[in-house]
């Protein structure tokens, strides 16, 4: 019974967070559309804005991640900077790992990760370019195309999770593509 109500009040809380991600997504795209950058929101924050849950409120999300060129980085630095996001990390303009460091936003519930590259070396695995020019959009939002979608659920969780290393798979990879 206390089980049974503990689990209750956790989902109530994250799909409250949910919602918020929802606002915040939104105000981040409109950001983005705005400066001419183009972009997609990737895994969690482009799988509750594509309705694949029964109901929102069933997938954790812990921050926003979204993919863009390498070339627009600096553009998207600055641009997310004077939006009040800042990174406790210092950002070199020749990092070489596959997303900018995490950046947060004291208004702001979600931290966010700018990501350049699905994986650190993606060599001809998958191509950042070939997913932003394969994009689809949906409730206002730019997202990979269902094909470009399941190829990131994997790689993500076989690379750089490291399931590849341990043998292991996790239901919610499973569930974000059922």
């Amino acid at each position: 019974k206390n089980f049974k109500k503990f689990i209750k009040k956790i989902y109530a809380i994250n799909k409250n967070r949910n919602k918020i991600l929802k606002e915040e997504v939104l105000f981040l795209s409109d950001v983005l559309k705005k400066a001419g950058i183009k972009h997609v929101f990737i895994k969690g924050a482009s799988n509750i804005f594509a309705n694949i849950y029964n109901d929102y409120g069933e997938r954790m999300v812990g921050d926003i991640d979204f993919l863009i060129d390498k070339s627009d980085s600096e553009k998207v630095l600055s641009l997310l900077n004077s939006e009040g996001y800042f990174s406790k990390i210092a950002i070199k303009s020749n990092y070489k790992f596959r997303h900018l460091p995490r950046m947060t936003n004291s208004k702001k519930t979600f931290a966010i990760e700018p990501h350049t590259n699905i994986i650190d070396n993606p060599k001809d695995v998958i191509s950042t370019k070939n997913i932003l020019k394969n994009k689809i959009k949906i409730n206002d939002i730019w997202m990979p195309c269902y094909e470009d979608k399941f190829y990131i659920n994997i790689l993500n969780k076989t690379i750089n999770d490291n399931a590849k290393h341990m043998l292991s798979y996790d239901f919610r990879n499973i569930y974000d593509y059922m």
